[in-house]
C-alpha cells in the first residue's frame, strides 16, 4: 500500500475535496486542530474504523470522538468506487500543518517517512503560502518526496482573481522547489482534476521511487555482509585444513618410529644375555 497525503491548513478544504470523491460525506469538515487526527482511508465492502496505537496495535472502533488524545491515526474503511479504483493508493486526510498542538505536529512529521506522494492544498482566499505550509513543503523535500499543488475554494473567486492567485503561489513554490511547478484548481463543487490527478498515478513508479533505493542498499549491505561472513568461513577453512595436514604428518611421524621400533625389537637378540643368566644361576 502507498501512502498519499493530502496536507494543507486548516479550513483548506481538504476534507471536503476527498468526501467528493468519495462520493459521500465520511470526513467531518467542521473538525477543530484540537480533536484533529490522521485518518487512512481504505477500501472496504463493510465499512468500520480502526484505532491505531502508538506501538501498531488496532482495535476497532465505533466512535471517533476522543480518538486524537488515544491513536496516532485511524483507518476508515470505506465502500467508495473511488478509493477500490485507486487501490493500493491509501488517501490520507492529514490535520492542519498550523495545528497548535505538538502531539498533531508529531503525528504530520511521523508520515514524513511514510508518504509516497504529498498533495499540497491551498484555499484559494488565503492567496498565498503561509509560513507553516512552507516549512512542511521544505521537511516534505528534505525526505526526498514529492509535492503535487492544487488551490482549493476557486468558486469563492472569479476565474481572473483565482487565476492571479495560482500564478503567484506557483511563484512563491518556485523558491522552496526549485522551479515553477504547476498548480491546479478545484472547486467545493468540482474534483475532476483532482479525480483525474489521482487516477493518473502509476503505483509501480510511486513504489519504486519510494522503496528501490533502500532496497538496493538493504541488499548491498546484506551482501557485503554474506561476503565478510563467506571471506572469514573460507579463512577458518584454509586454517583449518592446515591443522589437518600439520596433524596427518605427526601421524605419519609417529607410524614412522613405531614400525622402526617394531623392527628394532625383531632384529635385536637377547640370546648372549640369557645364556649368561642361565650359566650364573
Amino acid at each position: 500500500l502507498l501512502l498519499i497525503p493530502v496536507v494543507g491548513e486548516f479550513s483548506a478544504g481538504k476534507s471536503s475535496l476527498i468526501n467528493k470523491c468519495l462520493g459521500k460525506n465520511i470526513l467531518s469538515v467542521a473538525i477543530t486542530p484540537e480533536t484533529a487526527i490522521p485518518a487512512e482511508l481504505y477500501y472496504s465492502e463493510n465499512e468500520y474504523d480502526e484505532g491505531v496505537y502508538e506501538d501498531g496495535r488496532t482495535e476497532q472502533i465505533s466512535d471517533l470522538t476522543g480518538a486524537s488524545e488515544k491513536y496516532v491515526c485511524v483507518r476508515r474503511h470505506i465502500n467508495s468506487v473511488f478509493l477500490k479504483k485507486i487501490q493500493p493508493l491509501v488517501l490520507v486526510d492529514m490535520p492542519g500543518f498550523d495545528s497548535p498542538l505538538g502531539s498533531h505536529n508529531k503525528a504530520i512529521f511521523n508520515y514524513l517517512d511514510k508518504g509516497s506522494l504529498y498533495v499540497v492544498i491551498t484555499p484559494v482566499d488565503a492567496g498565498t503560502v503561509s509560513s507553516s505550509m512552507a516549512k512542511q513543503i521544505e521537511n516534505i523535500l528534505a525526505f526526498g518526496k514529492d509535492c503535487i499543488f492544487f488551490v482549493s475554494k476557486t468558486d469563492l473567486r472569479s476565474e481572473e482573481e483565482t487565476a492571479q492567485v495560482i500564478d503567484e503561489i506557483s511563484s512563491e513554490l518556485e523558491t522552496y522547489v526549485g522551479y515553477r511547478p504547476q498548480v491546479s484548481k478545484v472547486s467545493q463543487n468540482d474534483s475532476s482534476l483532482f479525480n483525474t490527478f489521482i487516477d493518473s498515478l502509476n503505483a509501480d513508479e510511486l513504489f519504486n521511487k519510494q522503496f528501490i533505493e533502500s532496497i538496493k542498499d538493504e541488499c548491498y549491505s546484506t551482501k557485503t555482509s554474506l561476503n565478510t561472513k563467506i571471506a572469514a568461513l573460507k579463512a577458518d577453512k584454509e586454517k583449518n585444513k592446515n591443522a589437518v595436514e600439520e596433524l596427518k604428518e605427526s601421524i605419519e611421524k609417529i607410524n614412522v618410529k613405531k614400525e622402526k621400533m617394531i623392527e628394532s625389537a625383531k632384529t635385536n637378540s637377547y640370546t648372549a644375555e640369557a645364556d649368561a643368566v642361565a650359566s650364573a644361576v
